[in-house]
């Protein structure tokens, strides 16, 4: 399945070596939900759209149902930037990132600063989802799951702030050298029986489930909004419809913020480009035979459409320290 991925990027960037592109960027999302309900957030980004060829970016952010969010970001110039061929190993500077595994594929991220440090660890619990690649403006676009849904385990320090991650987690990898548009909905359900996701952006959409191991019919999957609520609805393919209702464990960052500022303020004379956000939530089965039990859910969001996201909690939990 490891493969299938590689065999998908390289062939889905307009027959050429898709790093040598003007316009290639890829990133990978570590993308979690904990057991305390708190949500993980982290981005790996290398490519050739800003200032400088082969740069690198790295962003771990955390947002816990109570308290300060841990907010980790280092750019790297491409003389301290190096991926595989395969871009299952990547070192930005002092941060490195790497998968491995043949059937559940393992993912490790290490980074650190005299700020913060983060360690996440995502084992997966089943195959990769195959990637899924299309013809958008100026060249293609590829998204693939290596991780459709794992376990996530690891720490987010920063001083007093974050502590013990162990929860749910996924990996997720997109880019090419396509422009595919700027607006994107992602929503998953993470839990032990079900395990569902549909992540769209522009013309390429991935999707898949299962439901007690057995797959699902994510041929009719869709996302729904009605009054910034979030429903994934399998019908008629499945008799099966979810809605995720966020919590207050979300996060907004600026995806303009490592650009300069003449390509800021012409983006933003161009109508401006949604911020991210992130929510974790629970997840409300609203339609088909499943057991009342709780599971969680994840919504990843650069579109305009407004979400109902609750109002966050300032008040700091106590902090669950690492044993040394």
């Amino acid at each position: 399945m490891r493969w299938g991925w590689v065999a998908a990027f390289a062939l889905g960037c307009s027959g050429r070596a898709p790093v040598d592109a003007l316009n290639f960027v890829e990133r990978w999302e570590l993308l979690g939900v904990m057991g305390d309900g708190s949500v993980v957030d982290a981005r790996i980004t290398v490519g050739n759209t800003g200032l400088l060829r082969g740069q690198g970016r790295v962003e771990v952010d955390h947002w816990p149902r109570a308290g300060e969010a841990v907010r980790y970001v280092r750019h790297s110039a491409p003389a301290a930037t190096t991926r595989s061929g395969d871009g299952r190993t990547l070192v930005l500077d002092t941060d490195h990132l790497e998968g491995s595994g043949d059937i559940a594929e393992s993912w490790h991220l290490r980074a650190r600063s005299d700020d913060a440090n983060a360690v996440l660890h995502v084992q997966g619990r089943g195959q990769a989802i195959p990637a899924v690649s299309g013809s958008v403006p100026k060249g293609s676009w590829t998204v693939g799951a290596p991780v459709g849904i794992g376990t996530m385990k690891g720490w987010i320090e920063a001083g007093e702030r974050g502590g013990k991650v162990d929860g749910w987690g996924m990996v997720l990898r997109r880019g090419g050298d396509g422009r595919p548009g700027a607006d994107r909905r992602g929503v998953f359900v993470l839990s032990d029986d079900l395990a569902l996701g549909v992540d769209t952006q522009g013309p390429i959409t991935i999707a898949w489930g299962r439901l007690d191991g057995r797959a699902l019919d994510m041929s009719a999957a869709r996302i729904v909004v009605q009054d910034g609520t979030v429903r994934l609805d399998l019908r008629p393919a499945e008799e099966l419809a979810v809605d995720l209702v966020p919590t207050s464990a979300h996060g907004r960052t600026d995806r303009t913020a490592h650009w300069t500022p003449p390509e800021r303020w012409a983006m933003s004379a161009l109508g401006g480009r949604a911020d991210r956000q992130v929510a974790g939530a629970s997840v409300q089965v609203v339609a088909g035979d499943l057991v009342d039990q709780q599971r969680r859910g994840l919504v990843v969001w650069t579109d305009d459409t407004p979400l109902d996201l609750p109002t966050a909690v300032t008040d700091r939990p106590s902090r669950r320290r690492r044993q040394r």
